[in-house]
């Protein structure tokens, strides 16, 4: 409505001038936008004389930043524990207001990464820092949903190196043996992994390497007793 006002204006004063009259339009986006994500096309207007790039204007200060403000990384505190999805929102706004701009995400966006965490604070974070990154090598003022998801792809990568490097030998042994299986009973893997280990694997050892896995939720356990099976999870 205030746009249509403005031009309503603008004719007005053209009316009288005529031929005197030239109108210059000082656009921060002098094209439209087609497709999104990896086919996101810009399509530049015919009657553009110049185009002083937004890029420059930044460097300039002739404009305002993008996503990420440099006071604090927005992962760079420590945090380890599992959280439902409202508490995860709770965390991801704390940061939020460490290290990004105001209104550079949207509360949506922020619900809509919680779910992506699936109760892993960790994760959260990650999407949201790659996600920021990424807007701000494109020079958005926003993060965008398409960010959020190209980020969460990285971010499944990231935990998984992640608690991988939590892993001794022996248990990523016994990781590589059950992830090629998918699910081995509890005596099975045992006895591949006690042919494929270099060291001396003693029953009590192999227990505690896989509740560490458990915890880690790397591996997934069922049954008790002779009847014991495991599972890869990630």
């Amino acid at each position: 409505m205030l746009d249509k006002k403005w031009q309503e204006a603008i004719d007005t004063i053209s009316e009288k001038k005529k031929d005197r009259f030239v109108q210059i339009d000082f656009s921060a986006t002098p094209y439209t936008v087609t497709g999104s994500g990896q086919k996101r096309s810009l399509h530049y207007f015919p009657h553009i004389i110049t185009n002083f790039e937004l890029v420059e204007a930044i460097k300039q200060g002739l404009v305002k930043t993008v996503a990420i403000d440099k006071r604090k990384e927005i992962a760079a505190l420590p945090l380890e524990f599992k959280a439902d999805r409202e508490e995860i929102i709770q965390i991801l706004k704390e940061r939020v207001s460490y290290g990004l701009r105001p209104n550079s995400i949207g509360e949506n966006i922020l619900s809509i990464v919680a779910g992506m965490a699936d109760g892993d604070a960790r994760v959260g974070l990650q999407i949201l820092k790659v996600a920021a990154r990424d807007a701000e090598s494109k020079y958005h003022e926003t993060i965008s949903l398409d960010e959020i998801k190209s980020a969460a792809k990285c971010a499944r990568k990231y935990r998984m190196s992640y608690l991988l490097g939590k892993l001794n030998e022996p248990q990523r042994t016994i990781y590589e043996i059950l992830r090629k299986s998918k699910k081995m009973s509890s005596g099975k893997l045992f006895e591949e992994c006690r042919k494929s280990s270099n060291q001396i694997l003693i029953d009590r050892s192999y227990r505690n390497y896989m509740q560490r896995m458990v915890e880690l939720e790397l591996v997934r356990e069922s049954g008790t007793g002779r009847w014991k099976r495991y599972e890869i999870v990630v």
